[in-house]
């Protein structure tokens, strides 16, 4: 079996263009360049891009308040999802919100996103929270937000 590396970088403003295209192929409603740029204005932001043989193929964007952090965005192309890149995606924000002394990593899934909530229920994101008719979409029916959390900061002796 032949397995390509995936390769993880952080990204801020200068890669505004990247990670607004990228999110335009992954999410029904896009951030376009400037509200990307926008992002990294905000002290805390935290953005990763995945790549595959030179090719951005997914990203993550964070942003911490404190001793806490919400993951705003994951997204991997389509053609490149269950591939492990949103798991390699999550696991490289988790570790960089460590180092930056982040505790408590919140984020908000689509109650009808059976992929998005397996990835996180496998990483140990518990439901803490419900936000009823949050997400909707052209032609859909309104759907729940599922807040989750995670404490992430190794514990003491572990």
């Amino acid at each position: 079996m032949n397995t390509v590396e995936i390769a993880v970088t952080r990204a801020g403003p200068e890669a505004a263009a990247t990670l607004a295209e990228l999110h335009g192929l992954c999410v029904d409603t896009p951030w376009d360049v400037k509200s990307m740029a926008g992002l990294f204005s905000t002290p805390g932001t935290l953005g990763l891009i995945a790549r595959m043989e030179d090719r951005a193929v997914g990203f993550a964007l964070c942003c911490r308040a404190s001793d806490e952090s919400e993951l705003l965005a994951l997204g991997v192309l389509p053609r490149r999802r269950r591939s492990g890149i949103a798991r390699v995606l999550l696991d490289a924000a988790i570790a960089a919100l460590v180092e930056d002394g982040v505790d408590a990593l919140f984020l908000e899934v689509a109650e009808v996103n059976v992929a998005g909530r397996a990835l996180y229920d496998a990483a140990g994101f518990t439901v803490v929270g419900r936000r009823a008719n949050y997400y909707r979409r052209a032609g859909a029916a309104p759907s729940a937000a599922l807040v989750l959390r995670r404490d992430i900061r190794p514990s003491e002796g572990a």
